[in-house]
């Protein structure tokens, strides 16, 4: 095959890739499999991930995480993941342990009052797109549970510093509030013209943003953005 053909096809395939990815985070669907206790689960899909999972259970207790459930989530024509996910009592701050296919990937989310988020992953794949205003994704592959946390931490006390941010009180369901999250992503993807083509651009640079921290990215972040963010936003209600 020729070179050119070759390389045709992989810019073809990156783009239908990325669009069906998009499209179908409007069909994701999570099912709970255990509401109760991490060994209560007997759930035959994902009995082996959360038996593997049991040095990352002791970790979040460790960390003051509690278990809230174990879901399927379903996206399409996209494989199946099973998520594990514990929550800090009372708080929108969680920890996410993601199985899809052969991949093991770590999520730690914080979401404070006023729209703002702050994810820190263990997968440059959640770089891939473009998030929401004052929702802040960064991710380090290179690194293990414990310093994905130390980082997720420092980021965290950056933002107070700069954005005062507050963490928002949460008794609610975790279902509700990861699916709102995946459809306003979704739906600024959609909002960016051309969308489809700039997938290719966005997949050739989500490896300069991997591996640094939000400090790094919005070195100049302070209140002044946040005002105009809350302004822009009242207005568009």
């Amino acid at each position: 095959m020729p070179q050119w053909l070759e390389i045709t096809l992989g810019i073809g395939a990156i783009v239908l890739v990325g669009f069906a990815l998009v499209i179908a985070l409007n069909f994701m669907s999570l099912l709970g499999l255990a509401d109760a206790d991490v060994a209560e689960l007997d759930h035959a899909a994902a009995r082996s991930e959360i038996e593997k999972s049991q040095p990352d259970n002791a970790w979040a207790n460790r960390n003051g995480y509690r278990w809230i459930g174990a879901y399927e989530l379903h996206a399409g024509m996209n494989p199946k993941a099973v998520i594990l996910a514990w929550q800090k009592p009372g708080v929108a701050s969680y920890f996410c342990v993601y199985y899809i296919l052969k991949y093991k990937v770590y999520d730690l989310v914080s979401v404070y009052k006023g729209d703002i988020t702050l994810t820190t992953g263990s997968h440059d794949g959640s770089l891939l797109y473009p998030m929401p205003s004052f929702h802040f994704m960064q991710a380090f592959t290179r690194l293990d549970l414990e310093r994905l946390a130390e980082r997720h931490a420092e980021s965290e006390q950056y933002l107070v510093s700069r954005l005062g941010v507050e963490s928002l009180p949460y008794f609610g369901s975790f279902t509700d509030l990861f699916l709102e999250a995946i459809s306003r992503q979704a739906e600024h993807v959609r909002s960016v013209p051309f969308w489809w083509v700039k997938v290719l651009w966005w997949y050739a640079i989500k490896g300069f943003k991997n591996n640094k921290p939000v400090e790094r990215r919005y070195p100049d972040l302070d209140r002044s953005d946040l005002m105009r963010f809350e302004t822009a936003s009242v207005r568009e209600r």
